[in-house]
């Protein structure tokens, strides 16, 4: 199943168990695959067994581009910083 293509700024921001975190983590694997790079931005990181499930079978030299940054309650404050951070390198997806 082929994932619909994202335009613009897109912000997933769900409740708990409704299947955000995998949606989020497809698109990132998508997009790492194809050579591009990730940031995620969350208050805390991924299951770490739903993340080995759906990156587990990417290079490593794909998941170097996946930069992870857990920022607790302060989403905000971590966007902001990513954001910084884009301008040094391109991010794909954040």
């Amino acid at each position: 199943m082929d994932l619909p293509e994202l335009s613009g700024a897109v912000s997933l921001s769900v409740v708990s168990g409704c299947g955000g975190t995998t949606l989020g983590l497809t698109y990132s694997k998508s997009i790492l695959t194809k050579g591009g790079r990730v940031a995620w931005v969350a208050p805390k990181a991924p299951d770490a067994e739903r993340f080995r499930d759906i990156l587990g079978g990417i290079p490593i030299t794909a998941m170097s581009r996946f930069h992870l940054l857990e920022c607790g309650d302060n989403v905000t404050q971590g966007v902001d910083s990513v954001i910084a951070f884009t301008s040094t390198i391109g991010i794909d997806l954040i």
